[in-house]
């Protein structure tokens, strides 16, 4: 066999392989995903359309490295508006989450967190002031402080309470070296993070938590 065919069908046996082997990994990539979740967004400090879309595409890329499929629904923060959002009067289970974002802390809040999350409730709240302060004191863009704060405090909603963890996405206090993540393309959940969000329905069925809910007006902050 010449020296030329030789190469042809390695080379032909070597391009075979990488096809399949990518063909592989998209296929574990659809049939992971199978957890969907919804964010109700309310944006009181009314960024603009491209920072505010900048950011939902980096949440959901930190989900969808965990299997979950990210759903947004935009909705008014206008008075006498509802009725134009029906998809923003209430949440119906557990992969429902309402985020908030607002422009200033609210009063009465010690903790100098930028968010926090209402278990409870699933209620997050993500303060637009305290955003632009952690930015501005670990150097890094208020948009990429934006997207990990919001990952972060879905994730409580998504494994519950007492769910900190030493590094990565959960770490209740972010290091120089979550920083490097950040900046080389976002931190991420560990493989048993990964594994409690993906049985966030079957944890829901356990407690009963799968009749809607109504967004309540008034819920006691109780930060996470």
């Amino acid at each position: 066999m010449s020296w030329l065919l030789k190469g042809i069908l390695c080379l032909t046996t070597m391009l075979g392989f990488n096809l399949a082997a990518q063909a592989a990994t998209e296929a574990m990539g659809r049939t992971h995903a199978t957890l969907k979740v919804k964010a109700l967004l309310f944006d009181y400090v009314r960024l603009p359309e491209k920072m505010q879309k900048q950011m939902q595409d980096q949440v959901s890329e930190i989900y969808r490295k965990a299997g979950v499929e990210m759903e947004w629904a935009p909705c008014s923060t206008g008075e006498g508006q509802a009725e134009r959002y029906p998809g923003c009067t209430g949440y119906e289970d557990a992969t429902h989450v309402l985020l908030r974002i607002h422009p200033h802390v609210r009063k009465g809040m010690t903790s100098e967190a930028a968010g926090e999350a209402i278990v409870s409730a699933r209620i997050i709240n993500v303060y637009w002031d305290r955003v632009q302060y952690e930015a501005v004191s670990l150097r890094v863009p208020a948009l990429e402080v934006l997207a990990h704060i919001i990952a972060h405090e879905i994730g409580h909603l998504l494994l519950g309470p007492n769910s900190h963890a030493p590094a990565g996405i959960m770490a209740a206090r972010w290091r120089s070296r979550d920083l490097i993540h950040i900046f080389q393309g976002g931190l991420s959940f560990t493989p048993r993070e990964c594994e409690l969000i993906q049985a966030v329905r079957k944890r829901q069925d356990e407690r009963g938590l799968s009749s809607p809910v109504s967004i309540p007006t008034d819920v006691p902050p109780k930060k996470e």
